[in-house]
C-alpha cells in the first residue's frame, strides 16, 4: 500500500491578503501550491523554518525527514540563510531575510523599538 501523499497540517505564520502565500490552505499538497505559483525552494524552506507543517511529514529522496517540527521546539533555521549582525544586541545569527534584522532573543525579549511606541 503506498503511503499518503503529504498535505498540509499547519500554517504557523500570519498570512496577509494580496500575496500568493495567502492562498495556501490546510490540506493542500505540494503540487497544489506549485500550481498556486509558489517556487518550490521557498516552500522548503518555510517548512525548514516551521512555518508550513506537513503530515505525514516531507522526506528527501534520500529518506531525509524535512518537515519534521518536534512539538515545544522551536523551528532550526536552515545553514542557507545569511549570518546578519542583530541592530539590537550586535550578535550575529541566521537571518530569514533583509526584514529580519533581530535576532531571536532581542525580538522576544525587547519592547517596541518604535520612538513612538508608549512608555
Amino acid at each position: 500500500m503506498a503511503e499518503p501523499e503529504p498535505r498540509i497540517a499547519a500554517l504557523n505564520f500570519k498570512r496577509q491578503p494580496g500575496p500568493r502565500w495567502a492562498q495556501m490552505q490546510v490540506g493542500m499538497t505540494v503540487p497544489d501550491l506549485l500550481a498556486l505559483g509558489l517556487p518550490k525552494g521557498q516552500i522548503i524552506e518555510r517548512v525548514h523554518l516551521g512555518q508550513i507543517e506537513f503530515q505525514p511529514p516531507i522526506t528527501s529522496k534520500n529518506g531525509t525527514i524535512i518537515s519534521k517540527v518536534e512539538p515545544n521546539q522551536p523551528p532550526t533555521r536552515p545553514s542557507s540563510l545569511p549570518i546578519r549582525r542583530c541592530l539590537c544586541c550586535g550578535k550575529p545569527f541566521r537571518s530569514a531575510g533583509p526584514g529580519n534584522r533581530l535576532c531571536d532573543d532581542c525580538r522576544r525579549n525587547s519592547r517596541s523599538l518604535s520612538p513612538y511606541a508608549p512608555d
